[in-house]
């Protein structure tokens, strides 16, 4: 029995080698023919896009299309430049802007045709989920008065155009019992915006349920998506809806998938501690942890290391739940509903990796493979919720339970949050009330005393403006925690020290705290004492 195990392993290995070889050959020609090639084995392939050719037309042009975004889309085919495709084209381009051919190999071909059986084509008019803003709003109170008069057709861009403008990650729009009121998320607060009365909220609602796919009076939440295009590129629209008493509770969560303007250096770091993060992305292998709540900015800050490790010698997979970004040249896979984090883990180990990008670091099981695999020659990093950095140190270590393996393998730690930027444009300057300045003193009194004097106090706020739509705060920047783990930390986590002597030991090793940064940050005008407190307190 064992040597028929051994035979099958073998000529299934065997199997594999000839299949790598024949991939091989189909990438050096499709570089002859100056057309993308893609090895679909590593595809995975939603359904609905697969559904935009019925099997009869795959068969027909050998063509299969391979991806598709808003108005993108990328088609697979064993003769990238048969003249028979032109046909094909012209039925597609008036709802695709952008169509690219790549070469495919006949095997990955017909592996993808093997999936038609259980697939019907979708009409593309009854597909079409993008949504182009073409329309312009000056303010919110202009945005409130059309809402109340536009053509009902136009109101969902219209609080979409003027959420995309007021950099806002989500929209709240919640029914009450005469009117739906409407929330904007701006720099991590809720701030209202407008009402709607209830026949326009109704359309709103049908508006918003067509567009995304979701089914239309439903008595139980539902998920769904749509594109947007506006001026400033493609973005992703993800929708959540929540029955309430006086209807569908809707948040729209904006997502703008483009992450190649994510760059370490407009993260808020410090430049006296850069050199940390850079000395840790420069190892082979090991673990970066980033920690902190729900909202602190950690996704930006991996996806900010990932653009900088991301060059063509080194092969980088990711691990999300959702994807948020999309990143040229690296390889994202979407944790599916019911999957483990370890599960997909497992089989990326196979995938012979560099870099490996956790989304999150949930469970023990988890936790013991990412280790695992950071000591075995790769670099992971992945995000861990927890308050600061020492915490991290103590919340890994239950969910291992081997101490040892983590001094071993632990590069770096970044703990964060975010705070919001006083207003360039209405910045003034003030004197900090006695609460304010006991706060200020408090915290100036945990820095060594030569850096206590190198520290200048001055104090601005923003007063409002059409800028930032009297707020007083346009945009964020981060405040951190840098721990690398040095040889008395290793000793000190494996010997259980309590998590007070710990971070003594931390702060006594360099680390300076996400309050002391942030201090530096209110004593540059950055942002304010109150804007600190409020983010360290999360």
């Amino acid at each position: 029995m064992l040597d028929q195990n051994n035979q099958k392993n073998a000529q299934a290995k065997t199997q594999e080698l000839y299949r790598d070889g024949q991939e091989r050959v189909i990438r050096d020609r499709a570089f002859e023919m100056g057309v993308k090639y893609f090895d679909a084995r590593k595809l995975e392939i939603p359904s609905d896009t697969l559904a935009l050719f019925s099997k009869e037309e795959v068969e027909q042009y050998k063509t299969i299309p391979l991806h598709s975004k808003g108005p993108h889309l990328i088609l697979g085919s064993l003769n990238p430049h048969s003249e028979f495709l032109n046909d094909l084209f012209e039925s597609l381009k008036s709802h695709f802007k952008n169509i690219e051919l790549a070469l495919i190999s006949e095997p990955s071909f017909n592996e993808l045709l093997s999936k038609y059986q259980n697939i019907t084509k979708i009409e593309l008019d009854k597909r079409d989920n993008t949504i182009s803003l073409d329309i312009k709003v000056a303010s919110f109170e202009e945005l409130n008065q059309r809402l109340q008069t536009a053509p009902i057709q136009e109101l969902l861009k219209l609080i979409l155009f003027s959420a995309v403008s007021a950099n806002s990650s989500d929209v709240h729009i919640e029914p009450q019992e005469k009117d739906a009121l409407i929330r904007f998320r701006i720099d991590g607060l809720l701030h209202e915006i407008a009402r709607l009365d209830n026949e326009r909220f109704k359309v709103l609602l049908s508006q918003i349920e067509l567009k995304s796919g979701v089914k239309l009076g439903a008595n139980f939440p539902q998920k769904g998506r749509f594109e947007v295009i506006s001026e400033s590129g493609e973005l992703s629209i993800r929708i959540e809806t929540l029955p309430s008493l006086y209807g569908d509770d809707i948040v729209i969560r904006i997502f703008n998938t483009r992450a190649s303007m994510l760059d370490l250096k407009n993260l808020g770091i410090l430049d006296e501690k850069f050199h940390i993060i850079n000395e840790s992305l420069a190892r082979p292998h090991g673990m970066i942890l980033v920690v902190g709540p729900t909202g602190s900015g950690k996704t930006s800050t991996i996806y900010a290391m990932l653009n900088k490790l991301n060059t063509p010698e080194v092969k980088i997979v990711t691990l999300e739940d959702p994807i948020e970004y999309a990143l040229t040249g690296v390889v994202q896979s979407q944790i599916n509903e019911g999957e483990s984090f370890a599960d997909r883990l497992k089989a990326v180990l196979r995938e012979d990796p560099d870099i490996i990008m956790v989304g999150e670091i949930r469970d023990k099981e988890t936790a013991e493979t990412a280790l695992q695999a950071a000591l075995t020659g790769h670099l992971v990093i992945s995000t861990l919720h927890a308050n600061n950095a020492i915490t991290s140190i103590v919340r890994l270590a239950d969910l291992s339970s081997d101490p040892a393996t983590i001094t071993t393998v632990l590069n770096l730690i970044v703990a964060q949050r975010l705070v919001r930027r006083v207003c360039i444009h209405c910045k003034t300057s003030y004197t900090p009330t006695e609460i304010e300045n006991q706060e200020i003193n408090r915290i100036l009194k945990t820095f060594p005393a030569e850096k206590q004097q190198d520290i200048k106090m001055e104090f601005f706020k923003g007063e409002g403006c059409e800028k930032c739509n009297h707020i007083g705060y346009q945009g964020r920047v981060g405040i951190f925690e840098l721990l690398g783990i040095t040889p008395e930390l290793q000793r000190a986590i494996i010997a259980k020290m309590p998590i007070y002597n710990l971070q003594q030991l931390a702060i006594e090793n360099g680390m300076m705290t996400m309050e002391q940064d942030g201090l530096i940050k209110v004593s540059q005008g950055v942002t304010t004492i109150q804007e600190l407190m409020r983010a360290i307190k999360e």
